[in-house]
């Protein structure tokens, strides 16, 4: 398997889990038998939801900027890794999706110099 393919199927990973994960914390938090905690709501959606978006939007909507598609996908990772930390392995997924992103970036500039 191609690092290419790697980093790609990583970025679904990643962005698919944040985004489950959002759902399912959203959801469990409006249908509980207390009063709803908006605070944490917003919590979870931006957290989660958000960094989901961000590593799908960053990973495959903007191939012909390296730069901007890096940013969006730490930003991403940094943000869901904030509302995942107690999930241990989704943080370790999110670094190692940055670090393989920057190095797919750093090889495209070489070779482009």
């Amino acid at each position: 398997m191609t690092s290419r393919r790697v980093l790609t199927a990583l970025s679904w990973i990643v962005g698919i889990a944040f985004i489950v994960l959002g759902i399912v914390e959203v959801v469990a938090r409006v249908m509980a038998d207390e009063p709803a905690n908006w605070t944490a709501i917003a919590l979870w959606s931006v957290t989660l939801l958000g960094g989901g978006a961000l590593v799908l939007v960053g990973s495959f909507a903007f191939p012909e900027r390296p730069g901007l598609s890096t940013a969006l996908v730490v930003a991403g990772c940094v943000l869901g890794v904030l509302g995942s930390a107690w999930t241990i392995l989704l943080p370790i997924l999110a670094i190692v999706l940055i670090f393989m992103r920057m190095r797919s970036d750093n090889a495209g500039l070489r070779t482009r110099a």
